[in-house]
């Protein structure tokens, strides 16, 4: 995925970041961004890793190229505002781009808190989105605050940050929830994320004492349905 952002003159500065898949997005004082990993499941977009050593170096040069030339075309028809440009990769490594998108997209949040924890932190955080956690229970709004309260406790005893994106889907009938974590490693990323899908997942058990005792639960209930 990669992007851009048109702001007040067709002429652009140097690019900063843009490694493949690649993502620009606005800052204060610098409208180029950098990079994020997309992941996509299924074909489709489950979220994005944006920071450090979280893209690829070795496609930087035709991605900068190409993203500096979408921008001064952009730019020079009169657009303004944020975009971006996706891309897609062969078996052997090779990068193709896909298409433009003329919007605020998905992994704009994640620089965004990457900045924000940035300028609070000190540099260096590497900032993971996932749009789509997978409850194992329906959780009204009381519930669901406990449950991100408990994930940003976890998360912080592993040095990580937690922040819940996107809640309304917690109540769904398949029930989930949008969420990022943050770190200064991968290595912590990725457990911070294990421990959140993980905890998600469990939050069914505190229905399991509403089970009657001579039966076993129903192997035919959905996964988030009340008992």
């Amino acid at each position: 995925l990669g992007g851009d952002f048109c702001a007040g003159r067709a002429e652009r500065g140097e690019p900063r970041d843009v490694p493949y898949p690649v993502y620009w997005a606005p800052a204060a004082r610098d409208p180029e961004v950098g990079a994020a990993l997309m992941d996509v499941t299924a074909g489709a977009y489950r979220g994005a890793t944006v920071g450090p050593g979280a893209v690829p170096d070795r496609a930087e040069k035709p991605l900068l190229a190409f993203g500096a030339a979408v921008g001064r075309e952009l730019a020079a028809s009169g657009y303004r505002g944020w975009f971006d440009v996706d891309f897609v990769v062969d078996a052997e490594g090779r990068l193709a781009p896909t298409e433009t998108n003329l919007r605020l997209t998905g992994p704009s949040i994640a620089f965004m808190v990457a900045a924000r924890l940035d300028a609070l932190r000190g540099s260096g955080h590497l900032v993971r989105i996932a749009d789509r956690v997978e409850l194992g229970a329906r959780l009204p709004e009381a519930q669901l605050d406990e449950l991100c309260a408990d994930l940003a406790r976890g998360c912080a005893e592993l040095g990580a940050v937690f922040v819940p994106a996107i809640p309304t889907g917690a109540f769904d009938p398949a029930p989930w929830l949008g969420v990022l974590v943050a770190a200064r490693s991968l290595e912590t990323l990725d457990a911070a994320e294990e421990l959140v899908r993980s905890e998600a997942a469990a939050v069914g058990a505190m229905f399991d004492a509403f089970e009657p005792a001579d039966r076993s639960p129903d192997p035919a209930r959905r996964a988030g349905e009340w008992p």
